[in-house]
């Protein structure tokens, strides 16, 4: 029926086969890694500043070189060359990257309305004004609640850009056969 044995260092190394199995496992696995990694960053890091951006961008990083790994060597395992594995992690990654830009935006605009009302000003007209929109990310920047609260609004999205994608593609490549020649 099918090849069932699975290779646990496919999830983590290139340069390894991974059956079908092993793929979805591995997809699994890393997504709870992966909110594993999302939840300890939300926790109170015994660093800031360029530490806590090095820690934070070095996992992300780690997690999309694993990710990577295991969708070259499914494709691996499917007789394929490797470098279509890119693709889902190229679009998971910008897929990511335009919820958190949407988040963002939508949160800021929130923001800068309050900011603009106890101001005393209409947001639109207020928001064309170069030095109120210095005002307000003084604001922004003044208060770390009010930006811990910007950061972890993306969180959810940031997550799901990247793995509803991923999963898409996983379902696609999971399927992917050695081609026959004929």
């Amino acid at each position: 029926i099918g090849d069932y044995n699975m290779n646990l260092m496919a999830f983590f190394t290139p340069g390894q086969r991974a059956n079908a199995p092993t793929f979805f496992a591995g997809l699994l696995t890393l997504g709870i890694l992966d909110a594993v990694r999302i939840w300890a960053l939300q926790q109170e890091l015994p660093f800031e500043g360029v530490a806590a951006v090095i820690v934070t961008f070095g996992s992300l990083f780690v997690m999309v070189l694993f990710v990577l790994f295991l969708f070259m060597n499914r494709r691996r395992d499917a007789e394929r060359g490797t470098g279509l594995a890119f693709l889902p992690v190229l679009a998971s990654l910008a897929i990511k990257g335009i919820a958190v830009f949407a988040i963002i935006t939508v949160l800021s605009m929130g923001l800068m309305g309050e900011f603009a009302e106890s101001q005393g000003q209409d947001m639109m007209t207020a928001a064309q004004d170069p030095a109120f929109n210095a005002q307000f990310q003084a604001w922004i920047e003044a208060d770390p609640e009010r930006q811990s609260s910007i950061a972890a609004a993306t969180l959810a999205p940031a997550f799901l850009g990247f793995w509803i994608p991923l999963a898409l593609f996983g379902l696609w490549f999971g399927s992917m056969k050695p081609e026959v020649a004929e």
